[in-house]
């Protein structure tokens, strides 16, 4: 390949990750109808992309027969699911096959896995910018309702009313900004200190002040499954970054690890408005923490004991379940609309197996242990982020929702994730 050639593939490579990355979050932020609309023909133009790039290049084509063969189960599910017409659930799976055609690691060749990590990095910048842009409602909050600003005031409102989404996001860039910490690499010149590398002190700097934007925007949003999941993923990475160089760069440690510590103190402790109203909610009623998702895994377990084999079906949930398709319950408003069907399970991993059976459930488990397996192979960011959803999705149902910006980021993660199972084991690549 000539330079000439070698520059315009650089270029179109950087297009197609700024525009990969961009997607999810046009989504989020404008919710509206014809953002939809934009959304899914970007997915539809990502694919025809892709089925160009294998035309061109099927020597280079690897597949995931775990995500192919997940796919096919939820297929199967909802030819014996009940309310696949009310739920539309043909619909919602196509969007999904589009969705992990489009990003996810269904096929890939090595320009579009380069293309993929390239975006995730991206988006971890992203969700660095939301979570400062979540840090400046809180600033602009002593103005939020002064006159000059009373038009706008919708802007508060909506965003403080997703902020478990803001929360999750924020985790993502605080893991990013994390590993991007341990990955400094700090050289001595001459005899001199380490200090006095500019540059490098420079770019230390300021990962170090996106990581403390990332971590208190995660701490203002109050997100407790958040909080521990990026807990979680952190221990990952500094294990990991260890084990690799059996040393840890001590600005990346004491700096990752001084922030573990306190966000262990978070889950504990009110520190903030969200978590206060949080724990008097729970005093207040007499429940525990786990009191705003217990209807919820309640009706999912019903799910999981009527339909064990084929379950539900991809994206349905059972007319019977006594909280959940109620319009609304007496304490939390968790509601299914009976015209487009959109449900909140509660999480996804009980959503999995109620929805596709122990069929789908135990292909979707091995997918995703073999994917993190592999990353151990890895630098640590990408074993983070798995690790990170793994324990999110326990509390949190976004993992089928085709629409949602955190189903966009983990199928991401997952594509990213997936060249490290098949680069070295014969045996793992016929399993993956």
């Amino acid at each position: 390949m000539t330079t000439e050639k070698q520059t315009h593939a650089m270029t179109l490579m950087r297009v197609m990750a700024a525009v990969t990355a961009l997607l999810p979050f046009v989504r989020f932020f404008m919710r509206s109808s014809a953002a939809m609309w934009v959304f899914y023909i970007v997915l539809g133009i990502m694919c025809v992309a892709t089925i160009i790039e294998l035309v061109k290049y099927p020597a280079g084509l690897r597949t995931s027969r775990l995500t192919i063969c997940f796919l096919a189960i939820c297929a199967i599910s909802i030819c014996f699911s009940l309310h696949w017409r009310q739920f539309m659930a043909w619909q919602r799976l196509g969007a999904f096959i589009l969705l992990l055609f489009a990003v996810g690691p269904v096929v890939q060749t090595r320009f579009i896995s380069r293309m993929k990590r390239r975006a995730l990095g991206y988006i971890g910048w992203i969700c660095v910018l939301c979570a400062l842009y979540y840090n400046g409602l809180y600033v602009f909050m002593i103005v939020h309702y002064c006159s000059w600003l009373s038009p706008y005031s919708w802007v508060f409102d909506y965003s403080m009313s997703i902020s478990m989404l803001f929360g999750a996001l924020s985790a993502i860039g605080s893991i990013y900004t994390a590993w991007l910490l341990l990955s400094l690499r700090w050289k001595r010149n001459n005899d001199k200190s380490v200090l006095s590398n500019r540059r490098a002190l420079t770019k230390g700097l300021f990962i170090l002040a996106a990581f403390i934007i990332s971590f208190n925007s995660l701490i203002l949003t109050s997100s407790r499954s958040a909080i521990v999941s990026f807990v979680a993923a952190l221990l990952v990475m500094c294990a990991m970054r260890w084990i690799r160089s059996r040393r840890v760069p001590w600005v990346g440690c004491v700096a990752t690890l001084a922030v573990a510590g306190f966000s262990c103190l978070s889950v504990v402790v009110p520190m903030t408005p969200n978590m206060e109203v949080k724990l008097s909610n729970v005093e207040a009623n007499n429940d525990d923490y786990l009191a705003s998702r217990r209807d919820l895994w309640s009706d999912r377990s019903q799910e999981i004991q009527k339909f064990r084999v084929f379950g539900t079906g991809f994206g349905c949930v059972d007319e019977s379940s006594t909280h959940s398709y109620k319009a609304t319950t007496s304490k939390f408003n968790y509601s299914i609309d009976p015209q487009d069907g959109i449900i909140e399970p509660g999480s996804s991993w009980m959503y999995v197996l109620s929805a596709t059976g122990i069929p789908g459930f135990i292909i979707f488990t091995l997918l995703l242990a073999f994917v993190f397996l592999g990353t151990l192979r890895g630098e640590g960011l990408l074993a983070g982020l798995l690790c990170f959803f793994a324990i999110h999705m326990m509390a949190e149902g976004y993992v089928l929702s085709s629409g949602s910006v955190m189903t966009y980021i983990f199928w991401l993660t997952m594509a990213c994730a997936f060249p490290y199972t098949n680069k070295r084991d014969k045996l793992w690549r016929a399993i993956i």
